[in-house]
């Protein structure tokens, strides 16, 4: 999977997750609390395990954003796919 698409899927996770929260708040249901959570864990752990430098498979720190170059090789994200 792409870094992008991991980030992307992060996100989304997350975003629903949190919808799932505020319903089981609203409607007193402990179902969608728990599949709230359990939505949310599944898009951060896809992140760790997928969220990577495609040249040199660092880890991307995800929050706030991907950045444009790899902390640790410093390759440029966009064109790190593009070389190999």
């Amino acid at each position: 999977m792409d870094y992008r698409k991991s980030w992307r899927l992060e996100r989304l996770c997350i975003f629903i997750g949190g919808i799932l929260a505020v319903t089981a708040a609203l409607f007193h249901a402990a179902l969608f609390l728990c599949a709230g959570s359990m939505v949310t864990v599944a898009g951060v752990l896809q992140s760790v395990v997928f969220c990577r430098c495609p040249a040199c498979r660092a880890f991307l720190d995800p929050r706030g954003g991907l950045p444009n170059y790899c902390p640790d090789c410093g390759k440029p994200l966009a064109d790190a796919k593009s070389e190999k």
